[in-house]
C-alpha cells in the first residue's frame, strides 16, 4: 500500500502500485457544477456506489501519471523534437511536389505548433508545475483533495496553475487532460 510519504520514494520507478485506497476515500467527493468553465462543488457526495467508482477512476489515474512521470519536462521535449523534426522532413517533400505558396502555408502552421511548445517549455518552469503536480498527486494519495465529480463520468481536481481533469467515455478507457491556468491550449 502507498501512503503519501511514500510518493517521493515512488518517484524513483515508474512501475504500478498499489494505493491505499482507504487514504483516497477520505477526499472531498462532490457533485460538479459548472460555473463558466470550471466546475465548483454544488453537493457533497455520502453514495458508497460513486465514491468506490470515483476511488478507483482516481487510482487507475495516478498510476498512469507516475508511470509516465507526468511532472517532468521530458515529454515537452520529446514533443518539440517531433515537431522539428516533421517540419524538416516535410518542407523538403513540399518544396519538391508543391508550389512556395503551398509549402509555406502549411510551414507556417507546423510553426505555430513549435511556438506553443516554446510557450510551454517556458510556463513550465516559471509557474513551478513539477511541484504542483506532485503535491496534487500527494493530496489525492492521501486523502487531502478536493475531487468534483461531473455528470459524464468524469472528475475535476484544481490546484494553483492546475487543473486535472479525467474523463471515462467507456468501460475499456480513460482520458486523462493536464490544463494549465493563464496557457491557452
Amino acid at each position: 500500500m502507498m501512503a503519501a510519504s511514500q510518493f517521493a520514494q515512488s518517484e524513483a520507478t515508474t512501475a504500478n502500485y498499489e494505493l491505499n485506497e482507504e487514504f483516497t476515500r477520505k477526499n472531498k467527493f462532490c457533485r460538479g457544477k459548472r460555473s463558466g468553465k470550471k466546475y465548483r462543488c454544488s453537493n457533497k457526495i455520502d453514495d458508497p456506489r460513486s465514491i468506490n467508482e470515483t476511488t478507483k477512476l482516481i487510482i487507475e489515474m495516478i498510476n498512469r501519471m507516475l508511470k509516465w512521470r507526468i511532472w517532468d519536462d521530458w515529454w515537452i521535449i520529446a514533443w518539440k523534437e517531433e515537431w522539428l523534426k516533421a517540419r524538416d522532413n516535410v518542407e523538403l517533400m513540399l518544396r519538391e511536389k508543391y508550389s512556395d505558396k503551398i509549402a509555406n502555408a502549411i510551414l507556417r502552421l507546423i510553426n505555430k505548433y513549435i511556438k506553443y511548445i516554446d510557450k510551454l517549455e517556458e510556463y513550465w518552469p516559471r509557474n513551478n508545475i513539477n511541484e504542483e503536480i506532485k503535491r496534487l498527486i500527494e493530496d489525492l494519495v492521501s486523502g487531502k483533495a478536493e475531487v468534483i465529480v461531473r455528470r459524464n463520468n468524469g472528475i475535476s481536481v484544481y490546484k494553483g496553475h492546475i487543473t486535472l481533469e479525467v474523463d471515462k467515455p467507456n468501460e475499456n478507457s480513460i482520458i486523462i487532460q493536464l490544463r494549465l491556468k493563464g496557457l491557452k491550449a
